[in-house]
């Protein structure tokens, strides 16, 4: 029954079907090969725009700094005094071997440096530190202004006075230290404190 069925097309239909199948396998060829390559040359079009801006810059900054290697040094040295401001860490000894010095050249004495535990201050950690200290007034009053105007960033919170006999004052004051990391320092109690 189907051997009797015959088709037959028209020139006009079979045109059409050519047509058909020539359009829609340009828009498989499209849709696979073409609008894949334009996206990727859009990218490496958005890519070399970055990279001229880039060059641009780098261009800019090598014309205005001539002696590039000066430039380094000055960093470099502003970099290593950044990190006296705020270390990285901060060494308890280090810490008392500081202020003791700075309690010889004041001629008073450095009793006991407590520290606490650290504290998140911003972007970086503060650590609280108690020291005793005992001497006269005024070279008591010059040491502290010399530990906030040091090299190392504190930040004076409390002071307390005792007077003592022939004008001696005991003074405890407590500041906090800075550093761009938290250390492992465990509270004090009393007993444990570091004596000069």
């Amino acid at each position: 029954m189907l051997s009797k069925l015959k088709f037959s097309l028209s020139e006009n239909t079979k045109y059409g079907i050519y047509f058909l199948v020539i359009f829609f396998s340009c828009i498989l060829i499209y849709i696979q090969a073409i609008k894949p390559l334009n996206f990727d040359t859009s990218v490496l079009k958005t890519n070399i725009t970055l990279n001229n801006n880039k060059l641009a810059q780098l261009q800019t900054f090598k014309g205005q700094t001539p002696d590039y290697e000066a430039l380094q040094n000055i960093q470099k040295l502003k970099l290593a005094q950044g990190k006296k401001k705020i270390p990285d860490k901060i060494s308890v000894p280090q810490l008392v071997g500081e202020y003791s010095k700075l309690a010889n050249a004041n001629s008073i004495s450095l009793l006991s440096l407590e520290p606490k535990t650290y504290i998140k201050a911003g972007n970086a950690f503060g650590l609280p530190v108690e020291m005793n200290l005992s001497g006269d007034y005024f070279h008591l009053i010059n040491f502290l202004q010399q530990a906030e105007n040091a090299d190392r960033f504190v930040n004076l919170q409390s002071v307390r006075f005792t007077a003592q006999k022939n004008d001696i004052i005991d003074l405890t004051a407590e500041f906090i230290v800075y550093a761009l990391n938290s250390g492992e320092v465990a509270v004090p109690d009393k007993t444990n404190k570091t004596k000069k």
